[in-house]
Parts: structure tokens; sequence; C-alpha cells
């Protein structure tokens, strides 16, 4: 039977571990809103699907690769003639798109660009209207639907989680880290959440 003392000494650990693993989430997601503002002013670049992953070539993933680089381009320049509604109707047809496997990190790198862009104003990474917020978030959301890498996927989820830690909404930023980490725990990828978690 645990005594009093006990009682209150495990309460007290409890406590000490909640605002660690809190202390790490928030550093966490601090890391990546400082990375993910950089790309807010950066131009379309042919890098995003210059090959797939795994260096995979063939005649279908040659031409989806083509095909989504124009997309990408296209919305890209629209972001910058502040045409947001224009930017994510193009950016949503790379999802309708038969995407090969080994091109859904080039997918993600793009759509973190896109949103990005969309969602922020300059380097200092301002939050802009909540419009231009859901238009990313749904843009976000459609992708991680059509993705089946699930460390892919992983990364579609924080970066959900980053918008909505930029936009104030911290509820729903954790929902999405912790999404996030689970998918990242079931591919074996404890290994990238600890560096997260460290930086």
């Amino acid at each position: 039977m645990l005594t009093k003392a006990t009682r209150s000494r495990s309460a007290a650990e409890a406590g000490r571990q909640f605002h660690r693993n809190r202390s790490r989430f928030w550093a966490a997601l601090s890391a990546l809103i400082l990375g993910l503002a950089a790309f807010a002013g950066a131009p379309a670049s042919r890098v995003v699907f210059a090959q797939g992953s795994a260096g995979v070539q063939n005649l279908d993933s040659e031409a989806f690769r083509n095909e989504a680089y124009s997309k990408y381009a296209n919305a890209m320049m629209y972001l910058n003639n502040g045409e947001p509604d224009k930017a994510v109707a193009v950016a949503r047809q790379i999802t309708l798109l038969n995407i090969p496997p080994e091109y859904e990190p080039n997918v993600v790198t793009s759509m973190k660009n896109i949103t990005s862009k969309l969602c922020l104003d300059g380097p200092a990474g301002k939050p802009k209207d909540s419009r231009r917020f859901d238009l990313a978030q749904t843009l976000l959301d459609d992708t991680f639907k059509v993705l089946t890498e699930n460390s892919c996927r992983a990364d579609i989820l924080m970066q959900r989680a980053v918008l909505y830690r930029l936009a104030g909404d911290d509820k729903n930023a954790v929902k999405f880290f912790q999404l996030a980490e689970s998918l990242r725990k079931l591919v074996g990828d404890a290994e990238l959440i600890s560096k997260s978690l460290k930086n």
C-alpha cells in the first residue's frame, strides 16, 4: 500500500515529467518554425522534383515529375502574384495525380513550401490572414489523404502542427504533433523524433 509520502513523490515526479515533455515539444516546434519560415520567400525551383528519393526513373515517374513540377511552379507564381486561391487550386491538382511512391517526399517538400509561403509573411514568419491559413490546412489535409508512406504522412502532420502553432492554436498544434510522432514510431523513426526533441 502506498504511503502518503510515496504518493506525493509520485505526483511530484509526474508533474516534473509533464513539464519536461512540454518544454521539449515547444523546443521541437520552434526549431521547425524557424526552418519553415525560410521557405516563405523562396522561389519555385526544379530541385523539388529533380528525382525520386530512390533515384527511380521510368516513363510514368518522369511524366509525373514534369506534370507535378509544372503545377508546383505555377502555384508559387500565383502566390508571388498575390493570388492564393489560384495557387491552391493548382497545387491541389498535384494530389489528383497518380503519385509514384518514390516521389512522395518531393510532394511533401512542395506542399511545405507552398503552405509556408501561403501562411507566412516574410522572414519573420508573421501569420497571414485566417482565410489563407484555412486554405493551407485544407491543402495539407488533401495531401495527407493521398500519401501512402507513413514517414511522408508524418511530415504533413508536422507541417500542420507548425502552422497551428504560428496561428496561436496550441491545442491543435499539440494534437498534430502527437499524431506525427505516432506515425513516425510506426515506421521506426524514433531516432528522428529524439533528435527533434533535443533541438
